[in-house]
């Protein structure tokens, strides 16, 4: 499609990788925290505020650092294990998830046991405008192979029209996934890859308004492979 630029990654979860969510302390770019961690892969990751505090369920290694206090109602949350294939449940606001060593909150869910479409909260289609209307979105997935899907739509600038949130999960259906969440999405979509382009960014993001790779945004937290 000429007016999308999507990129994704795939992660065998059982091949050893280390995924973890991270609490950046305060807002910086996914390619600054990508390259102190020594990821390979980075994604901007759930909602926050204007301190930078996470606004959906942050654990990492064990640690919570923030619970669902983004809108009041339950909110879709992946969680994982190392090693272990990732689990998507609803928790209730500021419900922590004690089963897993790292887990993160988005919104809105997109696919649910193969099934697209998305919800602002169980069997509740969305109704903001801004689902509504195309954006740059960040998505996390499950494939049918029990893998670990990160992907980035861009849009904003000449590099892509972003797309819906109910045209997302058609798109996602259509792909056969399985289960699959929004993160934060808009000016703080950013893809990254270790050396696969100068600052790391592969995505397009929308914050300079041009379609170049410089245009990250500081984003209170991530999703990070290494």
């Amino acid at each position: 499609d000429s007016d999308q630029t999507i990129n994704k990654v795939r992660i065998d979860m059982s091949q050893g990788w280390d995924v973890q969510a991270e609490n950046h302390g305060g807002c910086k770019p996914v390619a600054s925290v990508q390259e102190n961690l020594g990821a390979l892969i980075g994604i901007n990751g759930t909602f926050y505020d204007g301190g930078c505090k996470s606004l959906g369920l942050l654990r990492a290694d064990g640690i919570t650092y923030a619970t669902n206090t983004m809108t009041g109602y339950e909110q879709r949350t992946i969680g994982w294990n190392q090693g272990e294939t990732p689990t998507l449940k609803w928790l209730e606001p500021n419900e922590d998830w004690t089963d897993v060593s790292d887990a993160i909150g988005g919104y809105p869910s997109l696919v649910t046991d193969g099934v697209g479409i998305a919800e602002a909260i169980p069997g509740s289609q969305v109704w903001s405008a801004v689902d509504w209307q195309k954006h740059p979105r960040s998505i996390v997935a499950i494939d049918t192979t029990g893998h670990l899907v990160l992907m980035t739509y861009d849009g904003r600038t000449a590099a892509g029209d972003g797309i819906t949130n109910p045209d997302l999960a058609k798109v996602l259906e259509n792909e056969s996934y399985v289960q699959a969440m929004n993160l934060d999405g808009g000016g703080s979509t950013t893809m990254t890859v270790h050396d696969c382009w100068l600052n790391h960014v592969v995505s397009y993001p929308s914050d300079n308004k041009k379609a170049d790779h410089f245009g990250g945004r500081s984003v209170g937290n991530g999703l990070y492979v290494r």
